[in-house]
């Protein structure tokens, strides 16, 4: 009935939770994943062919089962691990977990995909770092977001006292301030090559609403509610946001044109197709790159991000003298400085 009045998606919230047993932990039991299948035949047997995306805020071995053994559970996931990996990089100026993230990620096949994001409603979760953060690492990355002004919300686990759960702060006030930068000079630098990565990369961009405009922390809610969350839930009044739109020099008009900008660039190349190729390329602590290939191969498309706050310089072999900058300067040479926190889209 409701893909029969036009719902196109299906969000399965906290799926992983669905089915109860007695004497389990009730969480990602075989019986969820087959009634996951069952709905992924129904909804392949619609005419309108809906999408099934299920959220899993787990380690990522766990998420990643949700696509099925043989792809036929979840057409898309949350790829939760992003969101504290992509930050942790830029506050820490260091793209080593990053890229060893990226480059033991699976390809998606066609028919699935990653729900790339690095904010929500919700905050930014833990669990998917496990693995790839040790413990020193963990506990850095949450003390430099409560510098910035978050909180943070725990677990109980067995045996064990408690465990962060999740950092409670918007991601405005994430990338703020680094150790690196600790007076915020290149807060905005930060802020929009953190969503250059995320739309760039393999899947489907998701940005939350605040996210778009820059909004930060919600104190006076928080205060008043004590809920956590309530730090990155901020309610616009639709006036006050459509004249701060309409005042091009202010914060949320800048920010929501360069985000606009980038999704407008990522629709005309198809080199950013969901499931087109993706390559990790190690450059160095300091710089973050990956490949994207098109699907019929003809496009190339590669992401580098300078995560320093310092300039970085690159050499370039000859080839890419005739490939440009989808994002500013349109003329590659042989050296290049990359400004602190700059992101290119070279293409050919």
């Amino acid at each position: 009935n409701l893909a029969n009045n036009g719902v196109t998606i299906f969000r399965l919230d906290a799926i992983a939770y669905l089915w109860k047993k007695s004497g389990s932990k009730c969480v990602n039991l075989k019986e969820t994943h087959e009634i996951i299948r069952l709905l992924r035949i129904v909804c392949n047997s619609l005419k309108s062919k809906p999408i099934i995306i299920t959220e899993t805020n787990l380690p990522e071995k766990e998420n990643l089962s949700y696509f099925g053994v043989k792809n036929d559970e979840s057409h898309w996931i949350y790829n939760f691990s992003l969101p504290p990996l992509l930050i942790n990089t830029f506050l820490f100026e260091d793209s080593t977990y990053l890229n060893k993230w990226s480059k033991n990620l699976p390809m998606t096949k066609i028919g699935n995909n990653y729900l790339n994001f690095i904010a929500s409603h919700d905050g930014i979760g833990m669990r998917p770092v496990e693995g790839y953060l040790n413990k020193d690492n963990l506990s850095k990355f949450l003390k430099r977001l409560k510098k910035n002004g978050g909180q943070l919300s725990y677990r109980k686990v067995q045996g064990s006292s408690k465990m962060v759960y999740e950092a409670n702060i918007t991601l405005f006030n994430a990338f703020q301030k680094t150790d690196y930068d600790k007076k915020g000079k290149y807060f905005l630098e930060r802020y929009i090559s953190a969503h250059a990565i995320m739309i760039a990369f393999e899947g489907i961009p998701a940005i939350y609403f605040n996210s778009i405009f820059g909004t930060s922390n919600d104190e006076y809610k928080y205060i008043i509610s004590g809920n956590k969350r309530d730090l990155n839930r901020y309610k616009w009044n639709k006036n006050r946001l459509e004249k701060l739109l309409n005042d091009k020099t202010s914060k949320q008009s800048v920010l929501f044109q360069k985000i606009m900008n980038l999704i407008y660039i990522k629709k005309q190349n198809k080199a950013f197709h969901p499931n087109a190729k993706r390559e990790n390329l190690n450059m160095g602590r300091k710089i973050f790159c990956f490949k994207r290939t098109s699907i019929d191969k003809k496009q190339v498309i590669y992401n580098i991000t300078n995560l320093s706050s310092k300039t970085q310089k690159l050499n370039f072999n000859s080839k890419f003298k005739k490939y440009k900058n989808l994002l500013g300067r349109p003329n590659i040479s042989h050296m290049l400085e990359l400004k602190p926190h700059q992101t290119l889209w070279l293409t050919n």
